[in-house]
């Protein structure tokens, strides 16, 4: 893989990424999902990228440029995961779940009629 196609994808997947991130920060949902539609097509040129290190580990401004969109990537990652917890959580508070079953019963619950052929020990016949 030469230096144009290489650099080509690393410009687009940056530019992608600053879009999501923008989109992430501005709670823009239809953003958000276009920075990630993009995202998804260009992942399988940048897997590509990755697995022939003889091109990038020769040049050490595109390494670094993977080192970066690698830190982005984990970095948008996190931002996600945070406004996911978010949004649980604020789901939650509007909607609680509920506490039990309805007709579970709870751990070491007596039941009533344990069923056939239980003794309960109470009617024992002595004889003298």
């Amino acid at each position: 893989m030469n230096a144009q196609p290489t650099s080509s994808i690393l410009d687009q997947v940056e530019t992608h990424l600053e879009q999501f991130s923008a989109a992430l920060t501005s709670n823009d949902i239809g953003g958000l999902s276009l920075a990630t539609a993009g995202l998804q097509t260009l992942v399988p040129g940048l897997s590509q990228v990755m697995r022939q290190p003889a091109s990038w580990r020769a040049d050490p401004a595109v390494a670094n440029r993977l080192r970066k969109i690698t830190t982005a990537l984990a970095a948008n990652r996190e931002s996600l995961l945070r406004r996911s917890v978010l949004a649980e959580r604020a789901l939650a508070t509007l909607i609680p779940s509920t506490r039990s079953d309805t007709y579970s019963a709870g751990a070491g619950a007596r039941r009533t009629y344990a069923g056939f052929g239980r003794q309960s020990g109470e009617f024992k016949v002595t004889t003298a």
